[in-house]
């Protein structure tokens, strides 16, 4: 298989787009909801840094910071490891020369030649809709069963 695989896009509807805004926006807001208390905590330590006055934190000083530390850490982790990642990988999904450049399909009589299928099993495997195909280890076919569907 070459690599990347060339996908074309094709219209999408419209409805389609909304539905994917909504749900990007909605999984937003929902993970803004909950990096809340982490937003006010940071507005905290800015307002602290700068030596401005303001009425105490909702939280006993210091236990909100000891909570978060745990999951920064893991999350600086694996946004370094996706990072690291993504550029060792780069060239790879960039490089799309082997996807643009396939060779010309074959032609259906070299190809049946090379396989050993006579004209006759052509038109008949043609006129299925149900192949049953016994190959040879060395590629060649032995027999064809070709059955229509009732």
């Amino acid at each position: 298989m070459k690599w990347p695989p060339l996908i074309e896009g094709a219209p999408t509807p419209w409805t389609i787009r909304l539905r994917d805004v909504a749900l990007t926006v909605l999984a937003w807001l929902y993970l803004l909801y909950l990096l809340r208390l982490l937003g006010l905590a940071l507005l905290y330590a800015a307002l602290d840094g700068l030596g401005v006055a303001h009425a105490p934190p909702p939280w006993p000083k210091g236990e909100l910071v000891r909570d978060i530390v745990p999951f920064l850490s893991v999350v600086l982790l694996l946004v370094a490891w996706l990072v690291t990642f993504a550029l060792a990988r780069w060239n790879l999904l960039r490089d799309t020369r082997d996807a643009t450049s396939q060779p010309a399909p074959l032609d259906r009589a070299v190809h049946d030649q090379h396989c050993g299928i006579s004209p006759s099993q052509r038109s008949a495997m043609d006129e299925s809709t149900i192949l049953i195909v016994d190959v040879a280890d060395t590629g060649q076919v032995v027999s064809v069963e070709c059955r229509r569907q009732v």
